[in-house]
Protein backbone atom coordinates (compact mmCIF):
# COMPACT_ATOMS: atom_id res chain seq x y z
CA UNK A 1 0.00 0.00 0.00
CA UNK A 2 1.48 3.36 -1.06
CA UNK A 3 2.08 5.92 1.61
CA UNK A 4 1.30 9.58 1.23
CA UNK A 5 4.35 11.83 1.03
CA UNK A 6 5.04 14.22 3.88
CA UNK A 7 4.83 17.67 2.34
CA UNK A 8 5.31 19.58 5.58
CA UNK A 9 8.74 20.90 4.69
CA UNK A 10 7.49 22.55 1.53
CA UNK A 11 4.14 23.79 2.76
CA UNK A 12 3.24 27.42 3.13
CA UNK A 13 0.73 28.25 5.88
CA UNK A 14 -1.40 31.37 6.01
CA UNK A 15 -4.12 32.52 8.44
CA UNK A 16 -7.13 34.74 7.93
CA UNK A 17 -6.38 36.46 11.27
CA UNK A 18 -3.65 39.07 10.99
CA UNK A 19 -2.45 38.67 14.59
CA UNK A 20 -1.53 34.99 14.10
CA UNK A 21 2.23 34.38 13.92
CA UNK A 22 3.21 31.79 11.28
CA UNK A 23 6.65 30.17 11.55
CA UNK A 24 7.08 27.35 9.06
CA UNK A 25 4.63 24.64 10.01
CA UNK A 26 3.80 26.32 13.32
CA UNK A 27 1.15 28.94 14.06
CA UNK A 28 1.00 30.99 17.26
CA UNK A 29 -2.56 32.08 17.99
CA UNK A 30 -2.98 35.37 19.84
CA UNK A 31 -6.57 36.42 19.19
CA UNK A 32 -9.46 34.33 20.50
CA UNK A 33 -12.08 33.19 18.02
CA UNK A 34 -12.34 31.03 14.90
CA UNK A 35 -9.25 30.98 12.66
CA UNK A 36 -9.00 29.55 9.15
CA UNK A 37 -5.59 28.11 8.29
CA UNK A 38 -4.68 27.48 4.65
CA UNK A 39 -1.82 25.19 3.58
CA UNK A 40 -0.40 25.61 0.03
CA UNK A 41 2.11 23.35 -1.70
CA UNK A 42 2.81 22.55 -5.37
CA UNK A 43 -0.35 24.33 -6.47
CA UNK A 44 -2.56 22.46 -4.03
CA UNK A 45 -4.41 23.94 -1.10
CA UNK A 46 -6.00 22.56 2.05
CA UNK A 47 -7.90 24.43 4.74
CA UNK A 48 -8.86 23.83 8.34
CA UNK A 49 -10.45 25.87 11.12
CA UNK A 50 -9.16 26.27 14.64
CA UNK A 51 -11.20 27.54 17.58
CA UNK A 52 -9.01 29.58 19.92
CA UNK A 53 -10.22 30.24 23.47
CA UNK A 54 -8.98 33.11 25.62
CA UNK A 55 -6.15 32.45 28.04
CA UNK A 56 -6.59 32.89 31.79
CA UNK A 57 -7.72 36.34 32.92
CA UNK A 58 -5.01 38.64 34.23
CA UNK A 59 -7.36 41.58 34.82
CA UNK A 60 -11.08 42.27 34.91
CA UNK A 61 -13.66 45.05 34.66
CA UNK A 62 -16.86 45.21 36.73
CA UNK A 63 -20.04 46.83 35.38
CA UNK A 64 -23.57 47.40 36.69
CA UNK A 65 -26.07 46.20 34.08
CA UNK A 66 -29.06 48.37 33.03
CA UNK A 67 -28.71 50.75 35.96
CA UNK A 68 -25.52 52.80 35.85
CA UNK A 69 -23.63 53.58 39.04
CA UNK A 70 -26.33 55.73 40.69
CA UNK A 71 -29.43 53.91 41.97
CA UNK A 72 -32.21 54.33 44.52
CA UNK A 73 -32.28 52.58 47.87
CA UNK A 74 -34.07 49.22 47.66
CA UNK A 75 -33.15 48.63 44.01
CA UNK A 76 -31.59 45.31 42.93
CA UNK A 77 -28.67 45.61 40.49
CA UNK A 78 -27.13 42.89 38.31
CA UNK A 79 -23.36 42.99 37.88
CA UNK A 80 -21.25 41.65 35.02
CA UNK A 81 -17.53 40.85 35.18
CA UNK A 82 -15.45 41.00 32.00
CA UNK A 83 -12.06 39.26 32.05
CA UNK A 84 -9.05 40.08 29.90
CA UNK A 85 -6.12 37.75 29.20
CA UNK A 86 -2.49 38.68 28.61
CA UNK A 87 -3.14 39.06 24.85
CA UNK A 88 -6.00 41.54 25.19
CA UNK A 89 -8.82 39.06 24.62
CA UNK A 90 -11.93 40.05 26.58
CA UNK A 91 -14.63 37.63 27.69
CA UNK A 92 -17.67 37.63 29.98
CA UNK A 93 -17.38 35.63 33.19
CA UNK A 94 -20.41 33.80 34.52
CA UNK A 95 -21.85 34.47 38.02
CA UNK A 96 -20.36 31.18 39.27
CA UNK A 97 -16.86 32.38 38.37
CA UNK A 98 -16.70 35.35 40.76
CA UNK A 99 -17.99 36.60 44.08
CA UNK A 100 -19.09 40.10 45.11
CA UNK A 101 -18.43 42.04 48.29
CA UNK A 102 -19.25 45.64 49.16
CA UNK A 103 -18.21 48.20 51.72
CA UNK A 104 -21.20 47.90 54.01
CA UNK A 105 -24.58 49.55 54.60
CA UNK A 106 -26.33 46.19 55.06
CA UNK A 107 -26.77 45.44 51.36
CA UNK A 108 -28.07 42.01 50.35
CA UNK A 109 -25.77 40.08 47.98
CA UNK A 110 -27.01 37.06 46.02
CA UNK A 111 -24.67 35.72 43.32
CA UNK A 112 -24.12 38.54 40.83
CA UNK A 113 -26.91 40.73 42.24
CA UNK A 114 -26.99 43.25 45.08
CA UNK A 115 -30.09 44.79 46.63
CA UNK A 116 -28.98 48.12 48.04
CA UNK A 117 -30.12 49.30 51.46
CA UNK A 118 -29.12 52.56 53.11
CA UNK A 119 -28.29 55.59 50.97
CA UNK A 120 -24.64 56.56 50.58
CA UNK A 121 -21.43 55.75 48.73
CA UNK A 122 -19.95 52.27 48.59
CA UNK A 123 -17.36 50.27 46.65
CA UNK A 124 -18.30 46.93 45.05
CA UNK A 125 -15.47 44.42 44.62
CA UNK A 126 -15.55 41.34 42.38
CA UNK A 127 -13.16 38.48 43.17
CA UNK A 128 -12.39 36.08 40.33
CA UNK A 129 -12.60 32.58 41.81
CA UNK A 130 -9.29 30.76 42.22
CA UNK A 131 -7.19 33.79 41.30
CA UNK A 132 -5.96 37.05 42.80
CA UNK A 133 -7.74 39.05 40.08
CA UNK A 134 -10.19 41.63 41.41
CA UNK A 135 -12.20 44.51 39.95
CA UNK A 136 -13.93 47.40 41.73
CA UNK A 137 -16.82 49.72 40.96
CA UNK A 138 -18.04 52.74 42.92
CA UNK A 139 -21.81 53.01 43.48
CA UNK A 140 -23.96 55.90 44.72
CA UNK A 141 -27.22 54.92 46.43
CA UNK A 142 -29.88 57.61 46.76
CA UNK A 143 -32.79 57.59 49.24
CA UNK A 144 -35.85 55.78 47.89
CA UNK A 145 -39.51 56.81 47.79
CA UNK A 146 -41.20 58.06 50.96
CA UNK A 147 -42.34 55.10 53.07
CA UNK A 148 -43.13 56.62 56.46
CA UNK A 149 -43.36 59.93 58.32
CA UNK A 150 -41.24 61.10 61.23
CA UNK A 151 -43.07 63.61 63.42
CA UNK A 152 -40.74 65.84 65.42
CA UNK A 153 -42.55 68.02 67.97
CA UNK A 154 -40.49 70.78 69.52
CA UNK A 155 -40.50 70.38 72.45
CA UNK A 156 -42.03 66.99 73.34
CA UNK A 157 -42.75 67.92 76.97
CA UNK A 158 -44.34 71.26 77.85
CA UNK A 159 -46.33 73.04 80.55
CA UNK A 160 -50.07 73.62 80.21
CA UNK A 161 -50.76 76.73 78.15
CA UNK A 162 -47.69 76.35 75.97
CA UNK A 163 -47.49 75.53 72.26
CA UNK A 164 -45.73 72.83 70.24
CA UNK A 165 -44.70 72.96 66.57
CA UNK A 166 -44.67 69.57 64.85
CA UNK A 167 -42.25 69.26 61.92
CA UNK A 168 -42.61 66.36 59.47
CA UNK A 169 -39.78 64.48 57.75
CA UNK A 170 -40.19 61.79 55.10
CA UNK A 171 -38.30 58.50 55.47
CA UNK A 172 -37.68 55.83 52.85
CA UNK A 173 -38.02 52.09 53.47
CA UNK A 174 -34.44 51.93 54.81
CA UNK A 175 -35.01 54.77 57.27
CA UNK A 176 -33.02 57.35 55.31
CA UNK A 177 -34.30 60.90 55.58
CA UNK A 178 -35.88 62.46 52.50
CA UNK A 179 -35.93 65.88 54.13
CA UNK A 180 -38.79 68.04 55.39
CA UNK A 181 -42.33 67.57 54.11
CA UNK A 182 -44.66 70.57 53.83
CA UNK A 183 -47.15 70.23 56.72
CA UNK A 184 -49.95 71.29 54.35
CA UNK A 185 -49.53 67.94 52.59
CA UNK A 186 -49.94 66.00 55.85
CA UNK A 187 -53.15 65.26 57.73
CA UNK A 188 -52.61 65.35 61.52
CA UNK A 189 -55.15 63.80 63.88
CA UNK A 190 -54.94 64.79 67.55
CA UNK A 191 -56.29 62.76 70.46
CA UNK A 192 -57.71 64.00 72.78
CA UNK A 193 -58.74 67.31 71.22
CA UNK A 194 -60.59 69.03 74.09
CA UNK A 195 -59.50 72.64 74.43
CA UNK A 196 -56.54 72.29 72.07
CA UNK A 197 -55.99 75.10 69.56
CA UNK A 198 -54.57 74.05 66.20
CA UNK A 199 -53.00 76.46 63.70
CA UNK A 200 -51.39 74.49 60.85
CA UNK A 201 -48.72 72.37 62.52
CA UNK A 202 -48.76 74.33 65.79
CA UNK A 203 -50.72 72.97 68.75
CA UNK A 204 -51.53 74.89 71.97
CA UNK A 205 -52.46 72.76 74.99
CA UNK A 206 -54.40 74.45 77.82
CA UNK A 207 -54.65 71.35 80.02
CA UNK A 208 -52.14 68.82 81.33
CA UNK A 209 -52.20 65.28 80.00
CA UNK A 210 -50.84 62.95 77.35
CA UNK A 211 -51.69 63.77 73.74
CA UNK A 212 -51.21 61.62 70.64
CA UNK A 213 -50.72 62.94 67.13
CA UNK A 214 -51.21 60.48 64.27
CA UNK A 215 -50.50 61.63 60.74
CA UNK A 216 -50.69 60.41 57.16
CA UNK A 217 -49.60 61.78 53.81
CA UNK A 218 -52.59 63.24 51.98
CA UNK A 219 -51.29 62.00 48.62
CA UNK A 220 -50.76 58.46 49.95
CA UNK A 221 -52.64 57.48 53.09
CA UNK A 222 -50.50 54.36 53.56
CA UNK A 223 -47.58 56.62 54.55
CA UNK A 224 -48.10 57.31 58.26
CA UNK A 225 -46.33 58.47 61.40
CA UNK A 226 -47.07 59.37 65.01
CA UNK A 227 -45.74 61.10 68.09
CA UNK A 228 -46.60 61.70 71.75
CA UNK A 229 -46.66 65.01 73.62
CA UNK A 230 -46.67 65.30 77.41
CA UNK A 231 -48.25 68.39 78.97
CA UNK A 232 -47.42 68.98 82.65
CA UNK A 233 -49.53 71.08 85.03
CA UNK A 234 -48.57 74.73 85.06
CA UNK A 235 -47.73 74.58 88.79
CA UNK A 236 -45.59 71.44 88.56
CA UNK A 237 -41.91 71.77 89.42
CA UNK A 238 -38.99 69.38 89.10
CA UNK A 239 -38.21 66.96 86.38
CA UNK A 240 -40.95 66.45 83.74
CA UNK A 241 -42.80 63.17 83.59
CA UNK A 242 -41.31 60.54 81.28
CA UNK A 243 -42.77 60.27 77.79
CA UNK A 244 -45.31 57.42 77.87
CA UNK A 245 -45.55 54.67 75.31
CA UNK A 246 -48.47 54.88 72.84
CA UNK A 247 -51.75 53.96 74.47
CA UNK A 248 -54.64 51.81 73.36
CA UNK A 249 -56.14 54.96 71.80
CA UNK A 250 -53.14 55.31 69.45
CA UNK A 251 -53.32 51.69 68.27
CA UNK A 252 -57.09 51.94 67.84
CA UNK A 253 -56.57 54.92 65.51
CA UNK A 254 -53.96 53.04 63.51
CA UNK A 255 -56.23 50.01 63.05
CA UNK A 256 -59.17 52.24 62.08
CA UNK A 257 -57.01 54.14 59.60
CA UNK A 258 -55.69 50.95 58.02
CA UNK A 259 -59.24 49.53 57.67
CA UNK A 260 -60.39 52.75 56.01
CA UNK A 261 -57.44 52.72 53.62
CA UNK A 262 -58.06 49.04 52.76
CA UNK A 263 -61.74 49.76 52.02
CA UNK A 264 -60.81 52.70 49.78
CA UNK A 265 -58.41 50.53 47.79
CA UNK A 266 -61.10 47.84 47.33
CA UNK A 267 -63.52 50.44 45.98
CA UNK A 268 -60.90 51.67 43.53
CA UNK A 269 -60.08 48.13 42.33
Amino acid sequence: MATRPDLTTGVKLTSDVASDVVNGAHVKFVTAGTHTITASVDGYKAMTTVQVDPAAAVSATLAALDSGTTVDSGVTVYFELTGEDAYGNQFTLGPSQFTLTDSGFGDSIDGNTIQFGRAGQRTITAHLTGTTVTAQLGMTVLPGAVSSLKLAPSPTTITAGQSVTVDVTGLDASGDSLGPIDPSGVAMILSPTTGVTVAGNEFTFPDPGTYYINAYLKSDESVIGNTVITVNPATETGAPAPVPTPSHRHYTWRRRHERRLHAARNRAA
